[in-house]
């Protein structure tokens, strides 16, 4: 069976839902804010995402996250210029 996450990481919280194929919902995670401009740095911004994965993904039965700060980092890298990744993520 696949398993679907999607994430919210706002400014005021970060959810988290896992879900079938067939759009049932398995699992959920809330945590912080998950906006790397609106916490207090982009490391707490990650942690508050991965947090909410975690829970999210143990609720549904199917284990932690095992995203950790580094991993969340490389995949922010992946989608946004180095300009925004450097400014966004204080990583140089």
């Amino acid at each position: 069976m696949r398993i679907f996450l999607g994430v919210d990481a706002g400014n005021t919280k970060t959810l988290a839902v896992a879900a079938t194929e067939d759009g049932a919902i398995i699992g959920s995670g809330r945590s912080g804010c998950g906006d790397i401009y609106g916490a207090s740095t982009p490391e707490e911004a990650l942690a508050n995402i991965d947090g909410a994965v975690d829970v999210a993904l143990e609720s549904a039965g199917v284990g932690g996250s095992h995203l950790r700060l580094e991993r969340l980092l490389e995949i922010l890298r992946s989608h946004f210029d180095d300009e925004a990744t450097q400014v966004g993520c204080g990583v140089r």
